[in-house]
């Protein structure tokens, strides 16, 4: 990427593709790691995520980001010494990256198993239904004392709802939203009917030769696609 006398310098094509510099009117990349080997994920999120505040660094602010972490607790987990590097490139983005407009967004559905370094940094939270009383025990650390009876009705939070503590809201106290129900076209739900797999009729040999090539060319075909 950085180039040398035999060597070609691919690192702005590599930039420009990876963070969509221009955008084109369509600002948003999404990185699907799905594919990805366990074992070298930490060292791939790692990497992006250094990238990304190394960019926000070199152009002074001038390419504001948000990075978005879905199931963030896989890569910045509590108490897991084998996530380091990732915990720490995205440690730092947390600590310091609004000097250089980069923020960061972490996705869970287990706030109690995040890092709880990176997790003091956040100063926005935005909690949708909680049953467990430890991931309501992090929501509580992060509220005044006064509003601590509004965390009770996390685990009856219905569809849609919501409590945003911190900086997020206009009013220095929690506040409980309702999200406007999507319109239109929605995202597609990955998520196999249960039951209606359990009825239909099992796989026979010529669907199990489909599903080794899919298994084989992963990567390169949208897990979306349907035989």
């Amino acid at each position: 990427m950085f180039g040398g006398l035999t060597v070609q310098d691919t690192m702005t094509s590599v930039l420009s593709r990876l963070f969509r510099i221009p955008n084109e009117g369509k600002p948003i990349s999404v990185i699907d790691l799905s594919t990805v080997p366990h074992e070298i994920l930490d060292v791939v999120i790692s990497v992006i995520s250094r990238l990304a505040f190394d960019l926000a660094v070199w152009s002074k602010g001038g390419l504001p980001m948000l990075l978005v972490c879905e199931e963030a607790h896989r890569y910045a987990p509590a108490n897991d010494g084998k996530f380091v590097p990732t915990r720490q490139a995205l440690g730092r983005i947390a600590k310091e990256g609004r000097k250089y407009a980069i923020s960061l967004a972490l996705v869970t559905q287990r706030p109690s198993e995040l890092d709880s370094t990176i997790l003091s940094q956040c100063s926005t939270a935005i909690a949708l239904r909680l049953s467990s009383e430890k991931d309501q025990q992090v929501i509580r650390g992060s509220t005044y004392e006064g509003m601590l009876d509004l965390i009770d009705f996390l685990p009856l939070l219905g569809d849609r709802e919501a409590l945003i503590l911190g900086q997020g809201v206009s009013m220095p106290m929690p506040m409980r939203i309702r999200f406007d129900e999507l319109s239109g076209k929605r995202p597609k739900n990955m998520n196999v009917g249960f039951s209606k797999s359990w009825k239909s009729q099992n796989i026979d040999r010529d669907m199990l030769d489909t599903i080794v090539s899919r298994w084989r060319t992963a990567g390169r075909e949208r897990p979306e696609d349907k035989f």
